[in-house]
């Protein structure tokens, strides 16, 4: 019989979370932004053994379990898909039917979550900030960062932008403090769509005038979005048939310049990319995916999460009728950056 999910989780919520695409910063401990319904002080998530999280919006001030973030997160429709989510992160079979994260994902439900007007609102400060950026140039921050984290790089996909000052702000250090505006920073900022063309998600990364990560604590962030944990930031359209995916920026630059003329899709993180659909509009275009994948090394758990998310999302693509190809590093630990790094 496989072991109770409540036990293998006991003490472990933060990894299994992050592991399953979860941003970091909502599992500081410290009071901060919801998730789901944004805010800036409302949410905040307890590290102790059960993992609780409690929002004083949409759980009404209820302390709830870490199996209800994993659901909601993930968008399961039960505790069973989150139980057996948790025995396949231990490498234990789970019971019953598989989870939900192996198959498409259901983005209505997902996105349906939120109100309407919530989801207006995160929509409109996504698009507010995109306003305020413009295409990369020659000697900007952007573009000295990327010249100095992919090599060779001869230009930048017009889906890559410079904000001029985005505002970085600290979550509060108490339960009852508020967010602190830490500064304004040059930015790069990529949107992120789900397969309906939908724009839910905002990547940030946070430089220095002259081209280096900021001095801040997560000078890479996602914006709150709606909730989609499946969306890609889509860097070009397929050629010929082919799409590439894979799960960072530099990541899917990288592979532009091994693989010249497939435009590459990063999907933010493992999480995300294991659940990539190809989008309705180019069901009829696209034949074959490549999946620039991450040769991670073994966790503390055993597991591999870039090779995982490969494997995983490859099944689902033949599943749909599309050819998959997975490329990687030999070298454990590297991903496509080392490879033009070192050419």
């Amino acid at each position: 019989m496989s072991p109770n999910a409540e036990d293998l989780a006991y003490g472990r919520w933060p990894e299994i979370l992050a592991a399953a695409g979860m941003d970091q910063s909502y599992l500081t401990g410290r009071s901060g932004p919801c998730p789901y319904c944004g805010g800036k002080d409302r949410y905040q998530f307890h590290k102790g053994n059960g993992g609780r999280y409690v929002c004083r919006n949409c759980t009404e001030g209820r302390y709830r379990s870490g199996f209800d973030l994993l659901m909601r997160h993930m968008g399961y429709a039960s505790f069973q898909e989150a139980a057996n989510h948790v025995r396949e992160y231990f490498n234990i079979a789970p019971r019953g039917e598989q989870p939900r994260y192996l198959e498409r994902p259901k983005m209505d439900r997902e996105i349906g979550a939120l109100s309407p007007e919530l989801v207006l609102r995160r929509v409109g400060k996504m698009q507010a900030i995109w306003s305020a950026s413009r295409p990369v140039q020659s000697g900007d921050p952007v573009a000295l960062y990327l010249s100095r984290r992919v090599p060779g790089l001869r230009s930048v996909p017009k889906e890559v932008h410079f904000h001029p000052a985005l505002e970085y702000w600290d979550p509060p250090e108490t339960v009852d403090g508020r967010p602190t505006l830490r500064g304004r920073y040059p930015a790069m900022v990529v949107r992120g769509f789900d397969p309906k063309g939908e724009l839910v998600q905002l990547h940030k990364t946070f430089l220095t005038s002259d081209g280096y990560k900021a001095d801040v604590p997560n000078p890479k962030k996602t914006d709150v979005g709606v909730g989609s944990n499946s969306f890609a930031l889509r860097m070009g359209d397929p050629t010929d048939g082919e799409l590439g995916i894979c799960e960072g920026i530099e990541t899917g630059l990288a592979s532009m310049l091994l693989r010249p003329g497939i435009p590459v899709w990063p999907c933010h993180s493992a999480g995300v990319l294991a659940n990539f659909v190809v989008p309705e509009h180019l069901r009829g275009a696209v034949k074959r995916v490549l999946i620039f994948s991450d040769c991670d090394a073994r966790a503390q758990n055993g597991r591999r999460a870039g090779q995982e998310a490969s494997a995983k999302v490859a099944a689902s693509l033949r599943k749909d009728g599309y050819r998959s190809l997975i490329l990687q590093p030999a070298k454990v630990g590297t991903d496509m950056v080392d490879l033009v790094q070192v050419a």
